[in-house]
């Protein structure tokens, strides 16, 4: 059966979900765990500021066969609950948060029945029943449902006093029978999600500004969320003559691959101690040549959080390249920790930013977020702290700057930890270091001949609508041109159209239009097969659309 044919719930439909690179929405992969869901090992992306009256929140997600765990870290300066609070008590005037998950297969839809929002706020001891409440959308408003769901707060805090706190976490695992879903999604189907984290400071004072996930997410209207797509996609490298491979590392060969540290660095951020949230956020370590990567469960040691962003320019890369591999490789010298026995292995995740920043004024506060995850590997501790010589450590990056090549853009990175253990931290080398242990690229490219995305715009549609495809082509040699046709429908009812039917050299997009005649009720499913010609080379593709899609039937797979 076709990846784009698996089903969930019996009755709802998944599209295939499209690169972030293409739809400018943050995208979240996340792994998919067998024996129970381990967001220690899952995805992780952040929200907000660490300020006086903003929090700061660590996500970390991951998913197993009966559902989905988010883990929440949050960085707050007072930690505030309701003691009073009963089966009416809004939870979002005190410390909390608000999940939404939407299962509808139309990622432009408003909302609708299968939207969904889970509320929970922090509680001592009292019984979590008071502190959570599920809600479906109701057409014009949140309703409140009854939905089996688990939350489980934690913090590090003296609750409802004038004394400064750490933070607090909230973790959810939320079953897909809950969600509506029958079982877990198939692997690459796609959600939308977002997230709201309330804040109240003073007990007798009014709630703070929420902070949203993705930043400037509105919550009633879907479109604004993110994506969260069920497995981590894979990459398929395109075939290419004459391979070969280019070496991207600052100042070589007229290179200008930026690096930054933001957070704690190695230091835990120690000139802002104890009043951490005075500055912290704002720290900048412009010209340093070293920097940590440092993560842990605990959110107490938050000062001691780090990241590190870095971007390479693509624009040695002829325009008519295929990508087939990418490695980084980061050189790292010393770990965290007080004795030598207290480094502990970090899971290390790198992920693409969309926006540009700037050395100088680069700070945990202003860097940018997540745009899409890529890759995560094990980094074990080095035997010797005091070898300052670099120890390579090398991320699969293939995907990553081939999505960042189709769309033009400079592959900026940013790298962050997921594991929970003390002493995690990984000291590296940065771009002002000797040549030698710099981070470096390492593309191996050819000639390519074409490539080809067949991008989903509108999949499901009802009677008598159109849907719609867009066929993104790239990399065509000079003076070459490709033609798209597609054939008849299986079976047939649909009235196809492609504009333009050729395109040129360098590349670009044309336009399938897929308009359902039959105007019929019933659940259908069509098959279009496309044909890309240009010269002798020949691509061939498969466009499916469903049409009343939420009244199939269909098993659940995995792959």
């Amino acid at each position: 059966m076709s990846a784009a044919l698996l089903a969930v719930a019996g009755w709802l439909l998944f599209p295939q979900p499209t690169s972030a690179q293409q739809n400018a929405v943050p995208t979240i992969h996340i792994p998919y765990f067998s024996g129970g869901a381990n967001p220690g090992q899952g995805a992780i992306f952040w929200l907000g500021k660490v300020e006086h009256g903003t929090n700061y929140a660590d996500v970390r997600i991951a998913y197993d066969d009966q559902a989905i765990v988010v883990i929440l870290h949050v960085f707050d300066r007072r930690v505030s609950y309701d003691d009073q609070a009963n089966g009416g008590s809004d939870l979002t005037e005190f410390d909390s948060v608000s999940l939404y998950l939407d299962t509808q297969g139309d990622l432009a839809a408003p909302l609708a029945a299968g939207s969904r929002r889970f509320d929970a706020a922090i509680s001592w001891w009292e019984p979590r029943d008071g502190y959570q409440r599920a809600y479906t959308w109701g057409g014009s408003g949140w309703k409140a449902a009854t939905a089996a769901f688990e939350t489980e707060p934690g913090f590090r805090a003296a609750l409802n006093d004038d004394s400064d706190d750490r933070g607090w976490t909230m973790r959810y695992r939320v079953p897909f029978v809950t969600m509506g879903l029958g079982s877990a999604p198939a692997q690459g189907s796609v959600m939308r999600m977002a997230l709201a984290l309330h804040d109240r400071d003073e007990v007798d004072k009014p709630a703070l500004p929420d902070q949203f996930w993705p930043t400037g997410a509105a919550v009633d209207r879907p479109a604004t969320w993110g994506h969260i797509t069920f497995g981590v996609p894979g990459y398929t490298s395109p075939s290419v003559v004459e391979p070969q491979v280019l070496t991207l590392r600052d100042a070589e060969d007229g290179v200008i691959a930026p690096d930054a540290a933001v957070g704690g660095h190695s230091e835990c951020g120690y000139k802002y101690d104890p009043n951490y949230f005075d500055g912290w956020g704002e720290a900048n370590y412009a010209g340093y040549a070293q920097f940590n990567v440092q993560n842990q469960w605990d959110v107490a040691d938050w000062p001691c959080f780090s990241k590190f962003y870095l971007t390479f320019p693509l624009t040695s890369l002829p325009q008519t390249s295929g990508v087939v591999s990418a490695t980084l490789t980061m050189y790292m010298f010393g770990n965290a920790g007080y004795g030598p026995d207290d480094a502990k292995p970090s899971y290390i995740q790198i992920a693409r930013v969309a926006e540009d920043w700037t050395e100088k004024t680069i700070s945990w506060n202003n860097a940018p977020p997540v745009l899409e995850n890529y890759t995560w590997s094990w980094v074990p501790p080095v035997d010797n702290a005091n070898d300052h010589s670099g120890r390579p450590r090398t991320w699969d990056l293939s995907r990553a700057v081939a999505d960042a090549y189709a769309g033009g853009e400079p592959l900026r990175l940013v790298v962050y930890s997921t594991d929970g253990d003390y002493h995690s931290g990984k000291y590296f080398w940065a771009a002002e270091a000797d040549k030698e242990v710099r981070p470096r690229l390492d593309i191996m490219w050819g000639a390519a001949g074409f490539s080809l995305a067949a991008i989903p715009v509108k999949q499901m549609i009802r009677s008598s609508e159109t849907a719609q495809f867009d066929v993104n082509i790239r990399a065509l040699r000079a003076g070459g041109s490709a033609t798209i046709e597609a054939g008849a429908s299986t079976p047939e009812g649909l009235q196809i159209a492609v504009a333009p039917p050729q395109v040129t050299a360098p590349g670009g997009k044309a336009v399938v239009t897929l308009k359902d005649t039959i105007g019929t009720p019933e659940a259908r499913v069509y098959r279009v097969p496309l044909t890309i010609r240009s010269g002798a080379d020949t691509r061939a593709a498969e466009l499916i659309v469903f049409v009343n899609g939420r009244q199939l039937f269909l098993p659940a797979v995995r792959r």
